[in-house]
């Protein structure tokens, strides 16, 4: 896989923010590259089995696609670009912010996630 190859396809663009590009575009625009975006959707969890039923491919960390239940019926390659580390974030509204099963929920994200 060669970041032009890459570039040639139509690609599923998982943008929670709903921007219209993200941070591979980005990093495509450094080297005077440009992908087509077929689609967007605003949740990772999707991606994968979108693409399992279509001709579309998708730049997703590796994790997504295996907790996917679809990572069979998917080619996976390594991105040929050097793609910065990816922060997750947990966002709530602050009105949610003392409530007691929450602030729980939260804590066992976090203990979860620092797991991984």
């Amino acid at each position: 896989m060669t970041a032009k190859k890459l570039c040639g396809a139509t690609h599923l663009l998982v943008t929670p923010s709903g921007e219209p590009t993200g941070m591979v575009d980005r990093v495509l625009a450094e080297q005077g590259l440009t992908r087509r975006i077929g689609l967007t959707v605003n949740q990772f969890v999707l991606a994968p089995r979108i693409v399992a039923s279509s001709n579309l491919v998708a730049v997703l960390a590796e994790r997504a696609v295996t907790l996917s239940g679809v990572a069979k019926a998917l080619h996976v390659a390594a991105v040929p670009l050097a793609l910065p580390d990816v922060r997750i974030q947990m966002l709530w509204h602050r009105r949610t912010n003392r409530d007691p099963a929450l602030s729980w929920l939260r804590s066992r994200i976090a203990e979860l996630c620092r797991a991984l």
